[in-house]
């Protein structure tokens, strides 16, 4: 996919999900139009190639002809724009700097006292989100499983 094809999807995101105002919408476009202009001029042709200081070069680009107020829109567009695409599952994590956060390469780890409670949170965490291994004997446990909570946080439930 190129990235035409994610700024569109990031639209359609905005207008069905997201039931953002036709304004606002034409602001995210306008504001990704600029950043794909940017990127054109860029050896970053794929999302993989975008990182922190492509980001930070093009910031500091707009900043330069654009207002306080244009320059923070343009800060929440690429925010929401990268979170979609973390969202969707297309990158790992935003290029737009942030203080530490969860990505999908972090779960968080629960010994749990008997398979009751381990089948319990599993099915309340999982709710809106999605099972990565359903509860199971997988042979280095009694009982495991791992799953992604509604947020996107995933947890490996254990009982020994």
């Amino acid at each position: 996919m190129n990235l035409t094809t994610y700024f569109k999807d990031f639209e359609n995101f905005l207008k069905l999900e997201r039931n953002l105002s036709v304004n606002t919408i034409k602001s995210y476009r306008s504001d990704l139009k600029k950043f794909e202009f940017y990127l054109s001029r860029t050896s970053a042709k794929k999302l993989s190639f975008i990182g922190p200081e492509i980001v930070r070069e093009f910031l500091y680009e707009q900043s330069k002809s654009v207002s306080a107020k244009t320059q923070g829109r343009i800060i929440s567009t690429l925010k929401t724009f990268f979170n979609f695409l973390v969202l969707e599952k297309l990158i790992s994590d935003s290029p737009i700097e942030h203080e530490w956060g969860i990505t999908p390469g972090v779960s968080f780890f629960l010994d749990v006292d008997n398979e009751t409670n381990l089948l319990s949170l599993a099915e309340q965490l999982s709710d809106e989100g999605k099972v990565m291994m359903p509860p199971g004997n997988y042979g280095f446990s009694k009982q495991f499983a791992w799953v992604e909570d509604r947020f996107g946080i995933n947890w490996q439930l254990n009982v020994e």
